[in-house]
Formats: structure tokens, C-alpha cells, sequence
């Protein structure tokens, strides 16, 4: 019975390979086109389960060859495929200061991704207190170094990753939830004004960070 079992996988496995990977050996030789296959070499006395066993590892071998020339890739050598352009796009982090800077303008107009993606996590911290006036001064002038890089306009939508807000902010606290959310929103009117279009808002990056 044992032996009745152990030539029924055996067979099972051999048709499974030979029905995934048809072609299999043939791989295999590809692989190493200088060597001789191997010949198998019949046992006096072997059993029809222990044939079938041998040939099931032999499949095995071959298929596991054959898989290692299915990954093998050389990227020296053009695929042809074409890649859209949409899903490309990068992330920095800015300020008013970065974005005047000759060399990050320099890089990002080279990139000529689509999408930027801008980490602007001090927004969270332009007021200082609950009753403290906002300071809008550093987006203001961030905003005119983005859009004088062509950046925000249709064709180069931003996307901003705003950070929380200070200390003072009580996530439990609705007036204090309300002035967050009024932050945001004047956040939202200071870039219509100055023309840069920002198409999506991460309204708090990391709120467990």
C-alpha cells in the first residue's frame, strides 16, 4: 500500500511539471549549453515507484534550472516596454529657503516628473498657540519659489504633506479642532492666491509619529 502511494505522488508530481513547464528540459540546456545532459542509470532490480521517483527528481532538477533562467535578466538590454509617465513623481522636503536654492531648482526641473510631492510639515507649527496669530510668511515665499520652478500649475499638480500642529493643539479639544482646521484651510487660500496648485492634502503626516 505504501508503495502503491508513493508511486501515486510520484506520477502526480511528474505530470504536474511536465504540465507547468512543458518545455522544462529544454530550459535546462539552455542554461548550460556546454554540458552534456545527464543520463539516468537503470538499477538492476528497481522497483516501478523508485522509477518514477527518480524521474520525478530529475523533473525537479530540470524545473529548477528552468526557473533560474526565467529570472535571468539583462538590463543592459532594452525591454521595449513602455512605462507612463504618470507614475513617476518625487518628494522633498521645502521651505522658503530650499526652493530658491540654484541647485535643487537645477535638479527638479531636470526630473520633469509630473507629481511632486512637498513635505511641509512646519505649516502645522505657523501658529504657536491656540489664541496666537498664524505667521504665513515662510509658505508665501516658498510658494513664489515653487511656482517660478513651474511647479503647481495643471500639468505639474503638487501634492503637500502637512505636519500636525504645536504642542498646544488637544486632539479632545473641538475648539482647538476647529482652529486646526481653519489653519488648513487659510493654508488652502494662501496657494490659490499665489497660483500653485495643490492637488492633494496629507492634512497630518504621521499623527503617531
Amino acid at each position: 500500500m505504501k508503495r502503491t502511494h508513493s508511486l501515486f505522488l510520484s506520477l502526480l508530481t511528474l505530470t504536474l511539471t511536465l504540465t507547468i513547464f512543458p518545455n522544462a528540459a529544454a530550459l535546462a540546456q539552455t542554461a548550460a549549453p556546454n554540458e552534456a545532459p545527464a543520463k539516468a542509470q537503470p538499477t538492476a532490480g528497481a522497483t516501478a515507484g523508485a522509477g518514477a521517483s527518480t524521474a520525478a527528481a530529475a523533473s525537479a532538477a530540470a524545473v529548477a534550472d528552468a526557473v533560474a533562467v526565467a529570472v535571468r535578466v539583462d538590463i543592459a538590454q532594452p525591454t521595449g516596454a513602455r512605462i507612463h509617465r504618470e507614475l513617476f513623481g518625487t518628494a522633498f522636503i521645502a521651505n522658503a529657503k530650499r526652493v530658491h536654492e540654484p541647485l535643487v531648482r537645477r535638479q527638479l526641473a531636470a526630473l520633469g516628473v509630473p507629481v511632486t510631492s512637498v513635505s511641509v510639515g512646519w505649516i502645522g507649527h505657523v501658529r504657536k498657540s491656540a489664541d496666537g496669530p498664524a505667521d504665513w510668511r515662510e509658505l508665501d515665499t516658498m510658494l513664489v519659489g515653487l511656482r517660478e520652478m513651474g511647479l503647481g500649475t495643471e500639468a505639474t499638480p503638487l501634492q503637500f504633506a502637512v505636519g500636525g500642529p504645536g504642542k498646544w493643539f488637544d486632539v479632545k479639544n473641538e475648539r482647538h479642532r476647529q482652529i486646526w482646521a481653519d489653519t488648513l484651510a487659510e493654508a488652502a487660500r494662501h496657494c490659490a492666491k499665489a497660483r500653485v496648485r495643490v492637488a492633494w492634502w496629507e492634512l497630518w503626516n504621521e499623527p503617531d509619529g
